[in-house]
């Protein structure tokens, strides 16, 4: 009788452990699907990113050279002929501005020492 007791318990005691061990497998398996799931997940974003990366460049044109050669200079030469005649005007401005300036400061301090009289 002592025996079958044993056996009882010592069945109980396996059946309890398949039991936990099943359990466990179970949210082994629970785990794992759902890591499967995030990583499915960050795959299909990374291929909707990966889509719309490929689609935005196929809107950029693409610049080809067929031909090169060489241009005129005579059209050159006016632009910079254009361009020294503007910086010629622009400093012409800036020194008579200069010189109506050094004209009021005079004329202040000839006011001035006319005051002073």
């Amino acid at each position: 009788m002592n025996l079958d007791k044993w056996v009882l318990i010592v069945t109980v005691i396996g059946v309890v452990i398949s039991t936990v061990a099943a359990w466990a497998a179970i949210a082994s398996a629970r785990l794992t699907r759902t890591g499967l799931d995030k990583q499915d997940e960050g795959l299909a974003k990374q291929e909707e990113q990966l889509r719309l990366e490929r689609e935005l460049a196929s809107m950029i044109p693409k610049l080809e050279v067929s031909k090169i050669g060489f241009s005129d200079p005579r059209p050159h030469e006016e632009v910079s002929d254009t361009l020294r005649e503007r910086d010629q005007a622009i400093r012409r401005e800036q020194e008579e501005r200069q010189r109506q300036e050094e004209r009021r400061h005079r004329e202040k301090k000839r006011r001035e020492a006319e005051r002073r009289r």
